[in-house]
């Protein structure tokens, strides 16, 4: 039996007035990316979900969502890249940019920015890998670092 390919979901599902045209501008690479990176990489995980977190009054009310491995769930915020059903061993977690750092950044690189901050984030996985069964987090992260490449030189 062959391995299972992992479905990578990576979006920025929420977002208020001053970064509504981020997530417009984030959601054709970030669907790049997911694709670039759902494949097969062993272990458990069947559903890798990242949010990208774009309302800066939510980091006035909670932190950022840890990652979360779950043998079963129905996705909430991400309903909208995902259709209605219950899905089995799922990792999810949001990644939120330091707002101030965000609004420095050059127009023309906001892109890069926060793609490398979504990778950067990956290294949770390392952490968690034992609880994963197996899957090559170092395969992933490699292939996300060249989809990243590949992404940005296609704009």
């Amino acid at each position: 039996m062959g391995l299972k390919a992992m479905k990578v979901v990576i979006s920025a599902p929420k977002r208020d007035q001053g970064t509504a045209h981020i997530a417009e501008a984030m959601h054709a690479p970030l669907r790049q990316l997911s694709a670039a990176v759902s494949g097969e990489y062993g272990g458990n995980i069947e559903h890798l979900w990242v949010e990208l977190e774009l309302v800066p009054s939510d980091a006035d009310r909670r932190s950022a969502w840890s990652f979360r491995f779950q043998k079963r769930v129905s996705p909430r915020s991400l309903a909208a890249e995902l259709p209605k059903a219950e899905y089995h061993n799922v990792g999810h977690y949001s990644v939120r940019p330091d707002y101030f750092a965000l609004a420095a950044v050059a127009p023309e690189k906001v892109s890069r920015y926060l793609m490398e901050l979504i990778y950067e984030s990956t290294a949770v996985l390392e952490k968690r890998q034992k609880q994963l069964g197996g899957f090559n987090v170092e395969g992933f992260r490699v292939q996300m670092r060249q989809a990243i490449e590949a992404v940005e030189s296609s704009r």
